[in-house]
Protein backbone atom coordinates (compact mmCIF):
# COMPACT_ATOMS: atom_id res chain seq x y z
CA UNK A 1 0.00 0.00 0.00
CA UNK A 2 1.57 3.27 -1.14
CA UNK A 3 0.42 6.86 -0.77
CA UNK A 4 1.66 7.89 -4.21
CA UNK A 5 3.38 6.57 -7.32
CA UNK A 6 6.91 7.45 -6.28
CA UNK A 7 8.43 3.99 -6.43
CA UNK A 8 11.49 3.34 -8.55
CA UNK A 9 11.43 -0.44 -8.72
CA UNK A 10 9.05 -3.32 -9.39
CA UNK A 11 8.41 -6.15 -6.97
CA UNK A 12 7.78 -9.54 -8.56
CA UNK A 13 4.62 -11.39 -7.51
CA UNK A 14 3.32 -8.36 -5.60
CA UNK A 15 0.25 -6.21 -6.19
CA UNK A 16 0.75 -2.48 -5.63
CA UNK A 17 -2.13 -0.32 -4.42
CA UNK A 18 -1.63 3.42 -4.98
CA UNK A 19 -3.73 5.70 -2.80
CA UNK A 20 -4.56 9.00 -4.51
CA UNK A 21 -2.52 11.49 -2.48
CA UNK A 22 -4.82 14.36 -3.42
CA UNK A 23 -7.97 12.63 -2.25
CA UNK A 24 -7.16 9.87 0.22
CA UNK A 25 -8.12 11.94 3.23
CA UNK A 26 -11.54 12.85 1.90
CA UNK A 27 -14.35 10.88 3.46
CA UNK A 28 -15.49 9.32 0.17
CA UNK A 29 -12.05 8.02 -0.76
CA UNK A 30 -11.41 6.78 2.77
CA UNK A 31 -14.49 4.54 2.50
CA UNK A 32 -13.58 3.46 -1.04
CA UNK A 33 -10.10 2.36 -0.04
CA UNK A 34 -11.30 0.70 3.16
CA UNK A 35 -13.69 -1.44 1.11
CA UNK A 36 -11.11 -2.10 -1.60
CA UNK A 37 -8.47 -3.22 0.88
CA UNK A 38 -11.02 -5.32 2.80
CA UNK A 39 -11.95 -7.06 -0.45
CA UNK A 40 -8.30 -7.78 -1.29
CA UNK A 41 -7.56 -9.02 2.20
CA UNK A 42 -10.56 -11.37 2.28
CA UNK A 43 -9.55 -12.72 -1.14
CA UNK A 44 -5.90 -13.14 -0.06
CA UNK A 45 -6.12 -13.83 3.65
CA UNK A 46 -2.78 -15.68 3.72
CA UNK A 47 -0.85 -12.95 1.93
CA UNK A 48 1.57 -10.39 3.39
CA UNK A 49 0.40 -6.77 3.30
CA UNK A 50 3.20 -4.19 3.40
CA UNK A 51 2.33 -0.51 3.72
CA UNK A 52 4.36 2.72 3.74
CA UNK A 53 3.64 6.03 5.54
CA UNK A 54 0.99 6.75 8.19
CA UNK A 55 -2.26 6.77 6.21
CA UNK A 56 -1.65 3.49 4.31
CA UNK A 57 -0.33 2.00 7.57
CA UNK A 58 -3.54 2.93 9.38
CA UNK A 59 -5.67 1.36 6.65
CA UNK A 60 -3.53 -1.77 6.78
CA UNK A 61 -3.87 -2.09 10.57
CA UNK A 62 -7.59 -1.29 10.73
CA UNK A 63 -8.27 -4.48 8.80
CA UNK A 64 -6.35 -7.19 10.74
CA UNK A 65 -6.32 -9.83 8.01
CA UNK A 66 -3.19 -11.46 6.59
CA UNK A 67 0.39 -10.88 7.70
CA UNK A 68 0.73 -7.14 8.27
CA UNK A 69 3.99 -5.21 8.00
CA UNK A 70 4.04 -1.44 8.22
CA UNK A 71 6.92 0.89 7.39
CA UNK A 72 7.52 4.27 8.99
CA UNK A 73 9.70 6.65 6.99
CA UNK A 74 10.24 9.63 9.31
CA UNK A 75 10.11 10.81 12.93
CA UNK A 76 6.32 11.19 13.09
CA UNK A 77 5.88 12.77 16.53
CA UNK A 78 7.97 15.78 15.52
CA UNK A 79 5.81 16.43 12.46
CA UNK A 80 2.43 15.87 14.08
CA UNK A 81 3.29 17.90 17.18
CA UNK A 82 4.58 20.84 15.15
CA UNK A 83 1.81 20.82 12.53
CA UNK A 84 -1.29 20.07 14.64
CA UNK A 85 -4.14 20.68 12.19
CA UNK A 86 -7.30 18.58 12.43
CA UNK A 87 -6.18 16.11 9.78
CA UNK A 88 -2.84 15.50 11.48
CA UNK A 89 -4.46 15.15 14.90
CA UNK A 90 -6.76 12.44 13.56
CA UNK A 91 -3.90 10.57 11.90
CA UNK A 92 -1.72 10.86 15.01
CA UNK A 93 -4.60 9.59 17.18
CA UNK A 94 -4.97 6.44 15.07
CA UNK A 95 -1.21 5.94 14.95
CA UNK A 96 -1.06 5.92 18.75
CA UNK A 97 -3.95 3.47 18.92
CA UNK A 98 -2.89 1.11 16.13
CA UNK A 99 0.89 1.13 15.67
CA UNK A 100 1.54 -0.64 18.97
CA UNK A 101 -0.72 -3.49 17.82
CA UNK A 102 1.37 -4.20 14.76
CA UNK A 103 3.32 -7.46 14.57
CA UNK A 104 6.18 -5.89 12.64
CA UNK A 105 7.26 -2.30 12.00
CA UNK A 106 10.10 -1.40 9.66
CA UNK A 107 11.78 1.82 10.82
CA UNK A 108 14.01 3.72 8.44
CA UNK A 109 16.51 4.77 11.15
CA UNK A 110 17.34 4.47 14.83
CA UNK A 111 15.79 7.89 15.48
CA UNK A 112 12.59 6.68 13.87
CA UNK A 113 12.66 3.54 16.00
CA UNK A 114 13.19 5.49 19.22
CA UNK A 115 10.34 7.85 18.33
CA UNK A 116 7.96 4.92 17.87
CA UNK A 117 8.97 3.48 21.22
CA UNK A 118 8.78 6.72 23.20
CA UNK A 119 5.77 8.48 21.63
CA UNK A 120 3.70 5.61 20.23
CA UNK A 121 4.29 3.01 22.94
CA UNK A 122 5.57 0.42 20.44
CA UNK A 123 7.55 -2.52 21.74
CA UNK A 124 11.17 -2.58 20.67
CA UNK A 125 10.71 -6.27 19.82
CA UNK A 126 8.40 -5.54 16.90
CA UNK A 127 10.61 -2.84 15.31
CA UNK A 128 13.28 -3.65 12.74
CA UNK A 129 15.59 -0.90 11.48
CA UNK A 130 16.15 -1.17 7.73
CA UNK A 131 17.93 1.89 6.25
CA UNK A 132 17.07 3.05 2.76
CA UNK A 133 19.23 1.81 -0.07
CA UNK A 134 20.20 3.48 -3.33
CA UNK A 135 21.44 2.19 -6.66
CA UNK A 136 24.89 3.78 -7.01
CA UNK A 137 25.47 2.52 -10.54
CA UNK A 138 22.12 3.74 -11.88
CA UNK A 139 22.50 7.17 -10.27
CA UNK A 140 25.98 7.61 -11.76
CA UNK A 141 24.66 6.70 -15.20
CA UNK A 142 21.71 9.09 -14.94
CA UNK A 143 23.92 11.88 -13.60
CA UNK A 144 25.95 11.83 -16.81
CA UNK A 145 22.96 12.62 -19.01
CA UNK A 146 22.96 16.03 -20.70
CA UNK A 147 20.62 18.75 -19.51
CA UNK A 148 18.32 20.72 -21.81
CA UNK A 149 20.06 23.22 -24.10
CA UNK A 150 18.33 26.29 -22.70
CA UNK A 151 19.41 25.36 -19.15
CA UNK A 152 23.07 24.82 -19.93
CA UNK A 153 23.83 28.53 -19.61
CA UNK A 154 22.49 28.38 -16.05
CA UNK A 155 24.45 25.34 -14.96
CA UNK A 156 27.65 26.91 -16.26
CA UNK A 157 27.22 29.37 -13.39
CA UNK A 158 27.26 28.86 -9.61
CA UNK A 159 24.12 26.83 -8.95
CA UNK A 160 22.80 25.72 -5.56
CA UNK A 161 20.21 22.97 -5.90
CA UNK A 162 17.58 21.42 -3.65
CA UNK A 163 15.52 18.29 -4.31
CA UNK A 164 12.36 18.46 -2.29
CA UNK A 165 8.60 18.41 -2.17
CA UNK A 166 7.31 21.95 -1.86
CA UNK A 167 5.72 21.61 1.57
CA UNK A 168 6.23 23.76 4.64
CA UNK A 169 8.38 21.42 6.72
CA UNK A 170 11.00 20.96 3.99
CA UNK A 171 12.47 24.39 4.73
CA UNK A 172 12.35 25.73 1.17
CA UNK A 173 10.99 29.10 2.32
CA UNK A 174 13.92 29.45 4.70
CA UNK A 175 16.32 28.46 1.91
CA UNK A 176 14.89 31.23 -0.25
CA UNK A 177 15.57 33.65 2.62
CA UNK A 178 19.20 32.46 2.62
CA UNK A 179 19.45 33.16 -1.11
CA UNK A 180 18.03 36.63 -0.51
CA UNK A 181 20.64 37.34 2.17
CA UNK A 182 23.49 36.15 -0.05
CA UNK A 183 22.29 38.42 -2.84
CA UNK A 184 22.70 41.42 -0.50
CA UNK A 185 26.44 40.63 -0.42
CA UNK A 186 26.55 40.69 -4.23
CA UNK A 187 27.12 36.94 -4.32
CA UNK A 188 25.97 35.80 -7.74
CA UNK A 189 24.28 32.43 -7.40
CA UNK A 190 21.23 30.73 -8.86
CA UNK A 191 19.01 28.57 -6.71
CA UNK A 192 17.44 25.63 -8.51
CA UNK A 193 14.62 23.67 -6.85
CA UNK A 194 13.58 20.28 -8.19
CA UNK A 195 10.22 19.05 -6.96
CA UNK A 196 6.66 20.28 -6.59
CA UNK A 197 3.93 20.59 -3.97
CA UNK A 198 1.07 22.63 -2.60
CA UNK A 199 3.38 25.42 -1.38
CA UNK A 200 4.58 26.33 -4.87
CA UNK A 201 2.34 29.37 -5.23
CA UNK A 202 3.23 30.70 -1.79
CA UNK A 203 6.95 30.26 -2.47
CA UNK A 204 6.67 32.14 -5.77
CA UNK A 205 4.90 35.04 -4.06
CA UNK A 206 7.38 35.05 -1.18
CA UNK A 207 10.33 35.16 -3.59
CA UNK A 208 8.83 38.13 -5.40
CA UNK A 209 8.29 39.84 -2.05
CA UNK A 210 12.05 39.49 -1.45
CA UNK A 211 12.73 40.99 -4.90
CA UNK A 212 14.01 37.71 -6.28
CA UNK A 213 13.26 36.78 -9.87
CA UNK A 214 11.72 33.31 -9.87
CA UNK A 215 10.54 31.23 -12.83
CA UNK A 216 8.67 27.94 -12.97
CA UNK A 217 9.53 25.33 -15.58
CA UNK A 218 11.34 27.69 -18.00
CA UNK A 219 11.25 26.70 -21.66
CA UNK A 220 13.74 29.16 -23.20
CA UNK A 221 16.78 31.26 -22.36
CA UNK A 222 14.86 34.55 -22.37
CA UNK A 223 12.94 33.50 -19.26
CA UNK A 224 16.23 32.87 -17.47
CA UNK A 225 17.69 36.34 -17.88
CA UNK A 226 18.76 37.70 -14.46
CA UNK A 227 16.98 34.81 -12.75
CA UNK A 228 17.59 34.10 -9.06
CA UNK A 229 15.44 31.03 -8.50
CA UNK A 230 14.33 28.30 -10.89
CA UNK A 231 11.54 25.86 -10.08
CA UNK A 232 12.03 22.85 -12.33
CA UNK A 233 9.10 20.87 -10.93
CA UNK A 234 9.19 17.09 -10.72
CA UNK A 235 11.84 15.47 -12.91
CA UNK A 236 12.24 11.85 -13.96
CA UNK A 237 16.01 12.31 -13.76
CA UNK A 238 16.99 14.90 -11.13
CA UNK A 239 20.54 13.56 -11.00
CA UNK A 240 21.66 15.22 -14.23
CA UNK A 241 20.97 18.59 -12.56
CA UNK A 242 22.33 17.54 -9.19
CA UNK A 243 25.68 16.47 -10.64
CA UNK A 244 26.10 19.78 -12.48
CA UNK A 245 25.37 21.98 -9.44
CA UNK A 246 28.07 23.32 -7.16
CA UNK A 247 26.20 22.76 -3.86
CA UNK A 248 23.26 20.62 -2.75
CA UNK A 249 21.30 22.44 -0.03
CA UNK A 250 19.17 20.31 2.31
CA UNK A 251 17.26 22.47 4.80
CA UNK A 252 14.45 20.12 5.87
CA UNK A 253 13.11 20.28 9.43
CA UNK A 254 12.05 16.62 9.47
CA UNK A 255 13.69 13.55 7.93
CA UNK A 256 13.71 9.88 8.74
CA UNK A 257 16.60 8.94 6.46
CA UNK A 258 17.33 11.50 3.72
CA UNK A 259 18.17 9.45 0.63
CA UNK A 260 18.79 12.62 -1.30
CA UNK A 261 21.94 13.39 0.70
CA UNK A 262 23.42 10.03 -0.28
CA UNK A 263 22.37 10.64 -3.88
CA UNK A 264 24.11 14.04 -3.87
CA UNK A 265 27.28 12.42 -2.58
CA UNK A 266 27.13 9.81 -5.32
CA UNK A 267 26.88 12.72 -7.79
CA UNK A 268 30.00 14.20 -6.15
CA UNK A 269 28.18 17.41 -5.24
CA UNK A 270 29.03 19.28 -2.03
CA UNK A 271 26.28 18.93 0.60
CA UNK A 272 25.14 21.64 3.01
Amino acid sequence: LLENKKISFNINNAKTIILNKKNIRLRYYFIVYILKIMYLKFKNSNATFLSFLPFPNILNLIIPIGKIIISERSVPSFYYNNYPNIQNRVINFFMKKLYKKSKCIIAVSEDCKNDLIIHYNCSEKIIKVVPNFIDFTKIKQLSNEAIENHLQIIFNKFVIVSLSRLVDYKGIKESIEIISELKKYNIKIIYCIIGDGNERGNLIEYSKKLNLKIVFSPSNEDELKDVDIILLGEQKNPFKYLSKSKIFLHNSFIEGFPNVILEALVCETFVV
